[in-house]
């Protein structure tokens, strides 16, 4: 256990490695965390596939030159607003633009989300009650003006590892709207296009509750904040 230097009061312990033989509450914050960051990296593949259908609608074979363009914009905004840009000029006066752009929009939220998590740190913070089990979280970083000073803040703004599990939830459930997509702005240059099956699949976009019979929980307004 180590107090904030800052803080002789504030007790705590950060998640290094091999920290979770002497704290089991870092394991499962490990693998939530672990988890969404999975999870969002299938997001990131799915929106190479999206940027793939813009450029090259028809042949749409991966170029060497279309994935360097994709992977040489390194910010994850950047290269989600590039794909934007290609996309209205491609689809603005398509009916897969009003479905893209609720992705787009929802694809930015979810990505400060994800780009927030990438700079905390995992720590467990002790109660003063001590009758307590320790809290893992990830929060921001000791010395961090914004860092929590206490067990019951942590609780109110870090990401626990049920909160993690959630947004791997959701990300899943983001990465398998964006597959939908993808198969429908394909199915839009095949010579035989269907109309029953574009309405199909958009049906799928815009109700996504008909993609994912899992009942979501809603998160704490802690978390939700975030966003």
């Amino acid at each position: 256990m180590t107090a904030n230097a800052l803080d002789p009061d504030r007790l705590f312990r950060v998640c290094t490695p091999g920290a979770e033989t002497d704290e089991p509450a870092f394991i499962e914050l490990l693998i939530a965390y672990g988890q969404a960051m999975w999870s969002w990296s299938r997001v990131e593949s799915k929106l190479f596939l999206i940027f793939a259908h813009a450029v090259e609608p028809t042949t749409n074979n991966h170029s060497k030159a279309l994935r360097a363009a994709f992977f040489s914009i390194i910010g994850a905004r950047a290269r989600l607003d590039m794909i934007h840009s290609v996309a209205q000029v491609m689809w603005k006066k398509s009916g897969a633009w009003k479905d893209w752009v609720a992705l787009y929009e929802e694809c930015k939220t979810q990505l400060r989300i994800r780009g927030k998590m990438a700079h905390l740190t995992g720590h467990a913070m002790y109660p003063s009650d001590k009758r307590k089990k320790p809290l893992a979280v990830i929060i921001e970083p000791i010395h961090h003006l914004k860092s929590p000073r206490t067990h019951g803040e942590a609780k109110s703004v870090g990401y626990t590892t049920d909160q993690l599990n959630q947004y791997a939830r959701e990300w899943e459930h983001l990465n398998s709207r964006l597959g939908v997509f993808v198969a429908l702005v394909s199915h839009q240059t095949q010579p035989e296009a269907s109309e029953e099956l574009a309405a199909r699949l958009r049906h799928l976009l815009q109700h996504p509750s008909a993609q994912n019979s899992v009942k979501q929980e809603r998160l704490p307004k802690s978390s939700r904040k975030k966003s």
